[in-house]
């Protein structure tokens, strides 16, 4: 997909887009609570389930 990106508008880097563009809403497997962006300490963002701390369901996001 980058490659892809880089071909059609070589002046716009996939990390601009992906800061621009919000995912699809989706469902926790775990609880069927909603998954939302969250942050790590560290400043890296990963899908979390809202109902956290209860649910602990957490997915990557591609980079």
């Amino acid at each position: 997909m980058i490659d892809f990106i880089n071909k059609i508008s070589p002046n716009i880097k996939p990390e601009t887009i992906r800061q621009t563009i919000e995912p699809k809403t989706r469902r926790c497997p775990s609880c069927n609570g909603t998954l939302t962006v969250r942050y790590s300490k560290q400043g890296n963002s990963f899908m979390g389930c809202s109902n956290y701390p209860t649910c602990k369901h957490t997915e990557n996001i591609a980079k």
